[in-house]
Order: C-alpha cells, then sequence, then structure tokens
C-alpha cells in the first residue's frame, strides 16, 4: 500500500474545536529536538527548528527517499522535509503565488507528489532534492484536486469534485487526463485508491451515491446498488487480501465494502448510537480499523466477514479519534483532536494508550470552494516511530513519538525467538523439515516474519505468502532473504548468487553462472531503490540496482563474513565476520566484538531502525547490541534444539505506511 495522506472536508467547526492544537510544555532539549514529558509509556520529541515564520506544518508522510515530507500551509507555503534525526527543510521556489500544498503520496517515481487548492489548482511533483514543479495544464477551470493515489498502473489518480467533477490521472512526466463520462449526474468524487484488480476505485458522495471504478483506459462505472438510503461514502481503501473498504457517513453510518464486480455490503451492526464513522485504515491483523467521531468517541474494527467492535476504554474523557494509521510497531496509531489531544496506539487486541502531551495539530479551518478544510498529519516513520504534524510551547512543530525496538531470531530447526518490542508469531520448531532454515527476515507492516530453508522453502508468520522455490531444483542451496521495502515481497539468494524474487520484489540481476572466489552467504535490501546487495564469505559485495560503497574482497580476514545489514539513512551497509568483527562501507561505526572471546560464532546482524546501531546474534543465541541498538535479551547460556542461524529488527526501516486525513459529508 502507497504512502499518502487525503485532506479532510468537514463541518464548520466550533470555537472550540478550531482553538485545539494546545501547546506542549518543553523540557531539556535532546538534540534537535525536545523532550516532552508525558504520562505514557512512549517519550516524545518536537522539532521547531527549520520551519519557517508563521508555519502551519499539516499531513505528512514518509517518502522514498526514507525522510519524512509534510505540507506548510502557513504564512510562507512550502513543502517541507525532515530526516530522521529530525533536521527540518522547507522548500518554496516553484509554488505559484496563492498555493495551498495539502494531500502528499510517495511517487512511483521516487518524488513526493501532492495537490495544490491555491488560486491556481494543480498537481507538484517534489524531488528528493527539493526541486518543486507543478502541473495544471489538463485541469478545468475551478477544479478541485482533493485526493491522490498511486494506481495500479503506476500513474498517479486523483479525484476532483470541482466544477467540472471528473477521476482524473497524471503520469510521472506530468501529463494530466481527466474522465466524467459515466460519472452520475451531480457526481462528487471524493476520494481515490489503487484496486486489488489492476482498476482504481473510488466514492462519489453526489446526488447519487456510489462507488465508483475507474479503469486504467479511463472507463467508469459506478455502482449504487447496496448503499443504505441517505449514503455518504467518503474515504476509500484497498485492503491486501481482503478486498476495497469504504466509510459510509450517511444517515445510516456503516461501514462498506465492494467486490471486483461491483457487489456493495454494508456493515453497521455493531456501531453506537450516534456514530460517525471517520478515517479508516487496513490494518496489521488483516482487519479494517477505523476512527468513530460521534456521540461516544472510539476506534473501531471490522473484519473481512463485516464484525464490527468498538473501543473506548482507555480513550480520554472528550475524545475525538480522527485519523489513523498502520503503525510501524504492528499496533494502530490515531489522533485525539477531542478536549484532551493526544496521540493514541490501540493494539490489534483493542488495548488503547493515549500519549497526553503528544498533541496532534489542528490548524483553523480553511473555507474550500465546497466544503471547510481540516488539515493534520500522523505518519509511520522510516525509523520505526511514530511522527506528527503538531505544537510546542514554541508553537508549530514536527513531533515523533519514540517506539521501543526489538528484535527476532530463527534457529535451524524453525524455532522462532522474540525479545522487546518484536512479537512471537509462530514457528517451525517441532515441525519436520525437509532441510534446515538458513535465515528470517521482517514483514515491515505486519511486525510478523519470514524463514527460508535452504531449499528455497519459505514459512510465513503474520505475513504474507508470495512464493518459495521448496520443490523445485536449485543451483545452490538458498542462504538467506531479504524483504522489500513496503513488506509486499522478497528475494530469496543462494550460495552462487542466484536471485529468485517474489510478491513486488524486482529480479535486477544475480552472480548466477559467474565465478565467485568464495559463496554468497547473505543479502540486503536497498529500500531507497528497489535493489540489493549480496555479500560473500570472503567479503566480497555485489551491487544490483544500488550502491557499491566498498568491500572486504581481496583483503585478509580473521575469519569469514557471515552476513551483512543495509544502512538505510546512509545507502551504505555494514559487513560481518564470525568472530564479530564489523567493517562498515559509507556506513558509521558502532562497535564490534572482533578480538573479543566469544562462546560461538557470529551468525548474522541486523540494523537498529533508526541506523544508529546494530545487533548481532551468535549460535548460541547471543545478542550483541550496539549504537541505538537496545539490548532486549537473548538466548545465550539457554539449551537450544538447533542453533540460531539469523536475527531480524523490529520494526523495520521500511517506507510503507498509510498515513492521511479524511473527507466527510
Amino acid at each position: 500500500m502507497r504512502v499518502r495522506t487525503r485532506l479532510v472536508l468537514v463541518p464548520l467547526l466550533t470555537a472550540a474545536m478550531a482553538a485545539l492544537g494546545a501547546a506542549f510544555t518543553s523540557v531539556a532539549p535532546s538534540g534537535a529536538g525536545t523532550l516532552l514529558p508525558t504520562t505514557a509509556p512512549f517519550p516524545t520529541v518536537v522539532y521547531t527548528a527549520g520551519l519557517s515564520t508563521g508555519a502551519q506544518p499539516v499531513n505528512i508522510i514518509t517518502g522514498p527517499d526514507g525522510n519524512l515530507w509534510f505540507a506548510d500551509v502557513g504564512a510562507s507555503r512550502a513543502i517541507g522535509r525532515i530526516t530522521p534525526a529530525g533536521v527540518i527543510t522547507e522548500f518554496s521556489t516553484g509554488l505559484p503565488t496563492g498555493s495551498f500544498p495539502q494531500s502528499l503520496v510517495a511517487g512511483p517515481d521516487g518524488a513526493v507528489w501532492f495537490t495544490d487548492l491555491g488560486a491556481t489548482p494543480s498537481i507538484g511533483r517534489i524531488s528528493p532534492a527539493g526541486v518543486i514543479t507543478e502541473y495544471s495544464t489538463g485541469l478545468a477551470p475551478g477544479s478541485f484536486v482533493q485526493s491522490l493515489a498511486v494506481g495500479p498502473d503506476g500513474n498517479l489518480w486523483f479525484a476532483n469534485p470541482g466544477a467540472s467533477p471528473a477521476i482524473g490521472r497524471i503520469t510521472p512526466a506530468g501529463v494530466i487526463t481527466t474522465f466524467s463520462t459515466g460519472l452520475g449526474v451531480g457526481s462528487q468524487p471524493r476520494d481515490v485508491t489503487g484496486g486489488p484488480d489492476g482498476n482504481v476505485w473510488f466514492t462519489d458522495g453526489g446526488t447519487t451515491p456510489a462507488i465508483g471504478r475507474i479503469t486504467p483506459a479511463g472507463v467508469i462505472t459506478e455502482f449504487s446498488t447496496g448503499l443504505g438510503t441517505g449514503s455518504s461514502p467518503a474515504l476509500i481503501v484497498d485492503v491486501p487480501g481482503g478486498g476495497v473498504w469504504f466509510a459510509d457517513l450517511g444517515t445510516t453510518p456503516a461501514i462498506g465494502t465492494i467486490t471486483s464486480a461491483g457487489v456493495i455490503t454494508e456493515y453497521s451492526a455493531g456501531l453506537t448510537v450516534g456514530s460517525r464513522p471517520w478515517n479508516l485504515v487496513a490494518g496489521p491483523d488483516g482487519n479494517v480499523w477505523f476512527t468513530d467521531l460521534g456521540t461516544t468517541g472510539a476506534i473501531g474494527r471490522v473484519t473481512t466477514a463485516g464484525v464490527i467492535t468498538e473501543f473506548t476504554a482507555g480513550l480520554n474523557t472528550g475524545s475525538r479519534p480522527w485519523s489513523i494509521i498502520a503503525g510501524p510497531d504492528g499496533n494502530l496509531w490515531f489522533t485525539d483532536a477531542g478536549t484532551a489531544p493526544a496521540i493514541g496506539q490501540i493494539t490489534p487486541a483493542g488495548v488503547i494508550t493515549e500519549v497526553p502531551s503528544a498533541t496532534p495539530q489542528i490548524p483553523p479551518t480553511v473555507v474550500g470552494p465546497h466544503m471547510p478544510l481540516l488539515l493534520e498529519g500522523l505518519a509511520s516513520g522510516p525509523n520505526g516511530n511514530v511522527w506528527f504534524t503538531g505544537g510546542s510551547a514554541s508553537g508549530p512543530a514536527i513531533g515523533t513519538v519514540l517506539l521501543p525496538t526489538g528484535y527476532h531470531m530463527a534457529a535451524s530447526d524453525g524455532g522462532a525467538f522474540a525479545y522487546g518490542s518484536a512479537r512471537f508469531a509462530g514457528s517451525m520448531g517441532g515441525t519436520t523439515l525437509n532441510k534446515p532454515v538458513v535465515g528470517i527476515a521482517e514483514d515491515p507492516s505486519t511486525g510478523g516474519y519470514w524463514q527460508v530453508a535452504s531449499d528455497g522453502g519459505v514459512f510465513n508468520f503474520n505475513a504474507p505468502f508470495y512464493g518459495s522455490k521448496g520443490g523445485s531444483v536449485l543451483s545452490a542451496p538458498i542462504v538467506g532473504m531479504a524483504a522489500t521495502g513496503d513488506g509486499l515481497g522478497y528475494w530469496l539468494v543462494g550460495a552462487d548468487g542466484a536471485v529468485y524474487p517474489f510478491g513486488d520484489a524486482v529480479a535486477q540481476g544475480s552472480m548466477a553462472g559467474k565465478s565467485l572466489n568464495k559463496p554468497i552467504v547473505g543479502m540486503a535490501a536497498d529500500t531507497a531503490t528497489g535493489g540489493y546487495w549480496l555479500v560473500a564469505s570472503d567479503g566480497g559485495i555485489f551491487n544490483f540496482a544500488a550502491p557499491f560503497a566498498g568491500s572486504m574482497g581481496g583483503k585478509a580476514l580473521n575469519k569469514p563474513i557471515v552476513g551483512m545489514a543495509a544502512d538505510w539513512a546512509t545507502g551504505g551497509y555494514w559487513e560481518v565476520a564470525a568472530d564479530g568483527g564489523v567493517f562498515n562501507f559509507n556506513a558509521p561505526f558502532f562497535g564490534s566484538m572482533g578480538a573479543m572471546p566469544l562462546n560461538k560464532p557470529i551468525v548474522g546482524m541486523a540494523a537498529s531502525p533508526d541506523a544508529s546501531g546494530y545487533w548481532m546474534a551468535a549460535s548460541d543465541g547471543g545478542v550483541f547490541a550496539f549504537g541505538t541498538a537496545g539490548f532486549a535479551g537473548s538466548l545465550g547460556g539457554t539449551t537450544l534444539n538447533a542453533p540460531v542461524v539469523g536475527i531480524g529488527s523490529v520494526p523495520s526501516t521500511s517506507v510503507r505506511s498509510n498515513a492521511h486525513g479524511m473527507i466527510a459529508a
């Protein structure tokens, strides 16, 4: 699922609601940010340096470059970037006079794309270097581009409920085409999402409410049978493996789903009296989660079978849950715009914790051409934390909630061991295997993991199965695996350098059939490029659509290399040897176990989520932490049925997220 934000169209707010965004009380600074007091178990830091005077940061996403990007609708309109270290840079060159940047999406071309609702409605693109280009040719006069999403065809699609309602497409080259044939009379397209069938789906809250489908060629079909009387469909989302779901804010509030054939089913049983389903997201547990802004504020869950459960215990008095995302820790996170503004966490089991001093930004409403506009943002960050646009004692800020990290280890018999924030999701321990497990990879979206055996068999635990080489003839045994940046695929690698992609993993090249001085022992993914590195036991590095930063190939080693890890922050990597020696290439050195006595050899390593540290695992389950990688436990001194063969870090450094706002009737 792509990273995006959406605008928020809401009824006029009361003066009290518009005045939210209560100030934080700041305490001693931590680095460039300010650490805030909190009664919740999650430390919170806000950053203000780099924001322009009169800034109003809203909407935030994780970009393809591993940084976070936001829109600034304050006195000096801009698109802003904040690194995981908290360094803020704002860019305004390229924005026209009267600009109003809004919805953001991580584009298919490595750039961030956004809508501009200003004097000249347009769609903008900002490169990782901050170069802004806006496109308006192809938009009809009076356009109002309010929702932006990447379609299955690799283009960006948007809803336009303006003077000439349409569904629009913009290519990565900036060519805009709008489509209106097939829309009903009085149509008001609201939100768009890429569907599982290769089409784009949208909600239409116009005179004849409908759920619409548009093919890559622009053929529109609308469906209304199954919607309740007084229906008002709003936000829409694709749930991997679960179809397309939407929120209905009509006279009979409901959560609905539509099949690829256009069959609509709505569910309202389980919603509280006075319910108002607001924002929804695909959860890490395969269910749909939503915020409820009704009489009784709540966080809701609906299973793919339509069973709704709402949770209120743990919410502040006067709670108004707003945005919701799938967090990097396997939980759901939300903003609370109630009388005590907060950021909240809800586990898949429904346990809610709110962070009172983490105040989401709730700026005053801005009246758009159709309805008032309210913007705010929440994102799953590339460093394993939750980020938000918020406030501090010194004014508007970008904030982050610091989450605990953890790691999984895998043993050769398929045993799995979880520490820190890592969750145990199952294992192959005690199960007969054709060949031993040789590696583990984390699913950056669900908090689950995959194990891979030397025959290419893949075993998935709270992570989707995309395929395996089990039962296939291999040119050499499998020695490792790596997940793609969005967690929607993975690669397997053989000892001869053969690479096998599954899911959305792309084959960028391999060493199969080529002469190697030593066998391949591992691989790491470059989440910025979609490429990968292979590492051999002599320290040789083979890069495919990923930058080469050096290697230990041809150099004397005390012990062979056994694994590697990528530094997403720099584009570099680390190699680790069996004696615990670490070799860094365009990546910081945080320490090693080289020259120190070990009970058992090192078998692998994993980078900490913020790329400011790493863990090593030994075959006896001993764990050694360096830099910011915290020690959360180990198997050292424990009798094992089989040796440990790998380690993976949680949360992952993925760019996969679901940051967005909401559209209301």
